[in-house]
């Protein structure tokens, strides 16, 4: 992914969490890179983002607690260029 690229996980949809707990990413990318990763919950009408990991590094780590509903995680690029890898646990 390049600068100005954006990814939707996992597998550019969502998933739905039946349970009330907390949802957690670990974003690798790039040396060099600055990728940032956002938590966003289906509000019934939109996406909408309810954490993000917003430092200017090409990792990030991000945990939320959040109530059953549908989720998906963005990955955004900032800068910078090459693949990443998404780690993620919901509850």
């Amino acid at each position: 992914m390049a600068g100005g690229g954006r990814q939707i996980q996992p597998n550019g949809s969502f998933y739905q969490s039946t349970s009330s707990g907390t949802h957690r990413a670990c974003l690798t990318g790039p040396s060099g890179a600055d990728f940032d990763l956002y938590p966003q919950r289906w509000s019934g009408s939109a996406w909408t983002s309810v954490a993000g990991g917003t430092t200017p590094a090409a990792s990030e780590a991000v945990s939320y607690n959040g109530s059953p509903g549908y989720y998906r995680w963005v990955v955004l690029a900032y800068s910078g260029s090459g693949s990443s890898t998404l780690t993620t646990a919901r509850p």
